[in-house]
């Protein structure tokens, strides 16, 4: 039903469909999801081209009116309790090509790639495991910055730290 505060998406489609949000935002909302993804996109596109195809493209663009602001393409927070759980803020899994990439972060200027940071005393702040013949954490540097670069400040803490049966740091 099309209401003033709804609207509702269903049957199929033959061309292209657009929400417009305007000044205000779309909200999905799913309190009583079990099993199921409260949101699912998918595709089973075999015609890529050009290097451009996206499952979920964000993009976010303008001056902001108020200085000093950190902004997010993406913002996901996962703060389920439970006894034994592991909570995943983000999953990401690239499988089935030549190479095969989870994450990969790109920053110009003086960013970041990936960046990640624990607060609590076990947590680790960017975290790679590898199997067989992969890299757990790969850092390339093409431009006089910082491949892999740690800091550790407070008592214990480990800058980078390499736990190895083949090479840990080479």
């Amino acid at each position: 039903a099309n209401t003033a505060t709804n609207v509702q998406l269903g049957g199929s489609f033959t061309t292209d469909r657009t929400i417009a949000a305007a000044a205000n935002t779309l909200l999905l909302t799913g309190n009583t999801v079990a099993g199921d993804p409260i949101l699912s996109i998918t595709s089973t596109s075999t015609a890529a081209a050009s290097s451009l195809q996206k499952g979920l493209n964000v993009s976010m663009s303008g001056a902001n009116s108020n200085s000093g602001q950190s902004t997010y393409g993406v913002y996901s927070a996962n703060i389920h309790t439970g006894t034994s759980s592991t909570n995943y803020g983000g999953y990401f899994s690239g499988t089935g090509g030549s190479t095969n990439i989870g994450v990969q972060g790109n920053s110009e200027g003086a960013g970041y790639g990936v960046y990640g940071t624990s607060t609590t005393n076990s947590g680790i702040g960017v975290y790679g495991a590898s199997t067989l013949n992969g890299s757990g954490v790969y850092g390339d540097n093409g431009g006089g910055g910082k491949a892999v670069y740690g800091s550790a400040t407070g008592e214990g803490g480990t800058g980078v730290y390499a736990d190895h049966q083949g090479t840990g740091l080479s």
